[in-house]
């Protein structure tokens, strides 16, 4: 934690987490080093999604270009934990986990 930064209650950080300066993390927030992952849909959803969508798109990785950038915005969270900062704020879950 850089200088100034504070924690609120209920907040998680993951191991080599950077606060940066004078950064409050809001409350009950989870922060890793990692970017939280996207939830994959399911069979059904898949299905019905390509069923009903005759247009798909694909990023054009074939100019070496994008992989810079890709990479720029990597080592660039100063937005997510302030100025020094290092990790991202994952959101919160609405209505949390069902168990089944």
């Amino acid at each position: 934690m850089k200088s100034g930064s504070a924690l609120e209650p209920g907040v998680v950080l993951s191991f080599k987490v950077v606060v940066g300066q004078e950064f409050v993390v809001p409350p009950y927030s989870r922060v890793s080093l990692l970017q939280q992952p996207i939830e994959e849909d399911s069979d059904e959803e898949l299905e019905y999604a390509d069923s009903t969508s005759a247009i798909t798109s694909t990023p054009d990785k074939s100019d070496g270009e994008s992989d810079s950038e890709l990479s720029d915005t990597h080592f660039n969270p100063a937005s997510e934990l302030g100025f020094g900062g290092v990790g991202y704020i994952w959101p919160k879950c609405e209505g949390g986990h069902e168990e089944e």
